[in-house]
Formats: C-alpha cells, sequence, structure tokens
C-alpha cells in the first residue's frame, strides 16, 4: 500500500509547488546514510563476535551525529535544508540557532564517539575481539562523508562523489547476499558481463526521470516528474530501513517482521502529519 499512497502524495506536493516532501527527503536521507554505515559496522562487528546492543546502540549513535554534524558544517547543504525550512512557512524573521545546534550536535557526537572508543579499549586490553574492518569501515565512511559535504566545494560534484560510494557499498553487500533472492536479484548480481550491462540500463533508465524533468517545458509534467523522483527516493529509504533495523538473530526474523510491520504503520501516521503540517504551512 505504501507506493499507492506515497506516490500520488509526492506527485500532488509537486504539482502544487510545495517543498514539504522535499524538506522530508533531505532530513531522511541523512538519516538513511548513517543507517547503513553503522549496520554494515555492525556485520563487521558480528563477525569478529561483538554483538551485545549497548555497542551496536553507540555505533549508530555516534554514525548520526558524525553524519548530522557534516551537514550543519557544510553551507551549501545546511542553507539548501535551511532554504526549505523557509518555504515550508518558518517566519523570514525567525532566528534560527546554528551556533547552538552546532555546539549541541558537537557535544553529542563527542560524547558517544569517546564512550564507544572507550568501550573498544576496554575490549582489547580484556581479550575480547576487536575487527580491524569494523574500524576502517567506519573511518572511511565517516571521514569520505565529511570529505564530500565540507572539503568539497561545489555541492554537487561532492554529493554525486559520495552517492557513488554509498551505493558502491550497498551493490557489493547485494552481489554478497543475492543467493536465494528473488529472479530479478539473482538476474542483475550474478556474475558476468550481461547481469551487469543491465544494472547500467536500469540506472541510466532511472536517471533519465532527472534528464526529463529538467528539460520539460510543461510544468505539470515537469512536477509529476519530480514527484515520481521524490516517491522513489522516500520508498528507497524505506524499504532499506527494513535492512538497517536489523540486528535480531536469524530464527527471530519472522517475528521481527510482524513486530516491524506494526511499527511501520505508527511510523506512516507520524509521516502523514509531517507532511500534513507542512503542507498547510
Amino acid at each position: 500500500l505504501v507506493p499507492l499512497l506515497l506516490l500520488p502524495l509526492c506527485v500532488l506536493f509537486a504539482v502544487r509547488d510545495l517543498v514539504g516532501v522535499q524538506l522530508i527527503v533531505l532530513g531522511w536521507w541523512v538519516w538513511h546514510v548513517a543507517s547503513q554505515t553503522s549496520f554494515l559496522a555492525g556485520v563487521y562487528g558480528a563477525r569478529a563476535g561483538t554483538t551485545d546492543r549497548l555497542t551496536r546502540l553507540l555505533e549508530r549513535g555516534m554514525c548520526l551525529g558524525w553524519y548530522v554534524t557534516a551537514v550543519l558544517a557544510s553551507p551549501d547543504r545546511l542553507g539548501e535544508f535551511l532554504g526549505r525550512v523557509f518555504r515550508a512557512g518558518l517566519s523570514p524573521s525567525t532566528a534560527v540557532p546554528l551556533d547552538g545546534l552546532r555546539w549541541a550536535g558537537w557535544l553529542f557526537t563527542l560524547a558517544v564517539t569517546l564512550w564507544a572508543v572507550g568501550r573498544l579499549v576496554s575490549s582489547g586490553l580484556g581479550g575480547r575481539p576487536v575487527s580491524l574492518q569494523r574500524l576502517g569501515l567506519l573511518v572511511l565512511s565517516i571521514g569520505f562523508f565529511w570529505y564530500c559535504l565540507v572539503g568539497v566545494q561545489d555541492l554537487v560534484v561532492g554529493l554525486a562523489m559520495y552517492e557513488l560510494f554509498h551505493a558502491l557499498q550497498y551493490l557489493v553487500m547485494a552481489r554478497g547476499m543475492h543467493r536465494g533472492a528473488g529472479r530479478m536479484s539473482v538476474l542483475v548480481f550474478r556474475r558476468g558481463v550481461g547481469p551487469v550491462a543491465i544494472l547500467v540500463l536500469l540506472v541510466l533508465a532511472y536517471g533519465s526521470l532527472g534528464f526529463a524533468a529538467d528539460r520539460a517545458t510543461d510544468e505539470t509534467l515537469k512536477a509529476v516528474l519530480l514527484g515520481v523522483i521524490a516517491a522513489s527516493m522516500l520508498l528507497h529509504f524505506y524499504l532499506d530501513g527494513f535492512i538497517w533495523s536489523h540486528d535480531e538473530p536469524a530464527e527471530s526474523v519472522g517475528t521481527a517482521s510482524v513486530v516491524r510491520g506494526r511499527a511501520a504503520v505508527v511510523h506512516w501516521v507520524g509521516f502523514a502529519v509531517l507532511a500534513g503540517v507542512l503542507a498547510v504551512g
């Protein structure tokens, strides 16, 4: 039901020139990329025998903190976000406490990071396993995100660089997990030139939507295409969320899926309320 409800909502926002959905996409994007990093780090940790819940929570908090502080430190990305906030109804005379937000972000991030590092050192001294792959993934992913958002002067180039990095991580994981998956996944991710060609064609086909939207002369058609793109991004974040939030043993997957299915209903009600508030604003 989610695609059937989400697609017309995003198209309606685009046709009416409302930025509420764009604002949600920007915020959810940060959560999404941080969640992927913490999940993949957790996979390496599980292989090394580190599976305690506190470590996973600290890792998620650390990733989210570093990704959010990068956005707060990027004038272009922060400006893009605030521009949509004001267009969504915030009074232009409102003073946004940016310095306070940055300080709060840094305090949270450093506190969680120091706590996580302290536990890591304690584990190592106690003879428990420490995954160097896990550490490498965290340092490289967070560091490259910071470089792309803060170090690269052109926002579009920086975002393209990180999205390629983000997609590469995802595709490597998907290729390694395709056994036992649906026919489409097996077709795309099996070895050989053919599957790679299919994947490239699918990417080009999806990218052509944005190309067509940029060059559309009819405003309604352009708005519809932009709405479709926004809906596809939200669906991507939503469906991947079921993967990134999974940390239960394999035998509890069925029960966990039922619980998450019920939780998803609550989340989408919240999403609808937020979208409604932004539309009114």
